[in-house]
């Protein structure tokens, strides 16, 4: 099984790797570059978002943080879902995800879904072979969406 000795030296030292930092206008949908994590049981994701501008009352904005089994579809862990009431804000969200998850839940079979996970939801799923973030605008009128973000994480 092959590893990442970047990652494993980043945890090691007990510092936090950077999973994605973007800024920008956001009009489409963006994705992080995958992290492979299939060595790793946990990740907790601290999910800072400094800037969050939405010019439209119908405008959203959704994070989704994504596992693959596969190598090849993407599989929504958690959403986490802005609507235009945080206009302005920063807020910031902490997601937990591994092993821990699935032996706390139940038995009951879940349906991968890619981007389309109810807002503010979360299933009982463990890493895969990589994980990255998601970021889906909803924009009825065409607007620009002004966005900063740093996402961190350790991978234990």
């Amino acid at each position: 099984m092959s590893s990442n000795p970047a990652l494993r030296s980043v945890q090691a030292a007990g510092q936090m790797l950077v999973v994605q930092a973007a800024t920008g206008d956001l009009s489409v949908t963006t994705a992080s570059t995958p992290i492979t994590c299939h060595h790793y049981n946990t990740a907790t994701i601290y999910l800072n978002v400094t800037k969050l501008t939405m010019d439209d009352t119908a405008d959203e904005v959704d994070f989704y943080f994504q596992t693959t089994y596969d190598d090849a579809a993407w599989v929504d862990l958690e959403n986490i879902h802005f609507a235009n009431d945080v206009d302005g804000t920063a807020p910031k969200r902490v997601l937990m995800f591994g092993v821990q998850e699935v032996l706390a839940g139940d038995s009951t079979p879940v349906t991968p879904t890619d981007g389309t996970l109810p807002d503010d939801t979360k299933v009982k799923l463990p890493l895969g072979l990589k994980c990255r973030i998601k970021v889906v605008v909803a924009d009825a009128t065409g607007s620009v969406v002004v966005f900063a973000y740093v996402a961190t994480g350790v991978f234990r």
